[in-house]
């Protein structure tokens, strides 16, 4: 079935209806065509452009994490360094006090020999002017 073109319309056997347009609006149809041609070309060129973006800010992420991981390693590292230092300033403070008390040890020891040389010359001469003899 065909209609006129008087109404600008023609009907198909399938029952889909096509209008023929008048040159003004096919003109400016065409203009919003090739508008939204356009509009999806921006579009996909901004797909890529943020999925660029995208991509680069998961990569200072990850570098920021490393940097992250770097710094915490570091900073432990210093802390035991600090661990160590003050353990091992603490194990020569005590061989320090242990030499020390190691030489009052010898002092005593010393003194008490000396006295022991001294109550035995004195306890020697007290039985030499007691019983008089060598």
């Amino acid at each position: 079935m065909t209609e006129t073109a008087s109404d600008g319309c023609i009907m198909f056997d399938d029952d889909q209806r096509v209008r023929i347009l008048h040159m003004a609006y096919r003109k400016t149809a065409e203009d919003i065509v090739a508008i939204a041609s356009e509009y999806q070309e921006a579009l996909g060129e901004f797909d890529q452009i943020s999925s660029y973006i995208h991509k680069q800010l998961g990569d200072v992420a990850a570098e920021a994490e490393a940097k992250r991981k770097l710094a915490l390693s570091l900073s432990m590292s210093i802390a035991a360094q600090d661990v160590s230092a003050a353990h091992s300033a603490s194990v020569n403070l005590l061989k320090v006090s242990l030499q020390n008390a190691e030489l009052e040890s010898a002092k005593f020891e010393t003194q008490a020999l000396m006295s022991m040389q001294d109550t035995f010359r004195q306890t020697r001469t007290a039985i030499i002017e007691l019983f008089g003899g060598q």
